[in-house]
């Protein structure tokens, strides 16, 4: 489903989930889609 999402949708998430802390916690609403070398938070 996140690949549907980034085709139909871009990179751009819900905000839901940014900077809450959980497990699915995430620090920006951006996918990253570039691969393990360019992670922009390492």
């Amino acid at each position: 489903m996140a690949m549907v999402h980034v085709i139909t949708k871009g990179p751009q998430i819900s905000a839901k989930h940014v900077g809450s802390g959980g497990s699915h916690a995430d620090a920006t609403d951006t996918l990253w889609l570039d691969g393990k070398a360019t992670n922009p938070n390492p």
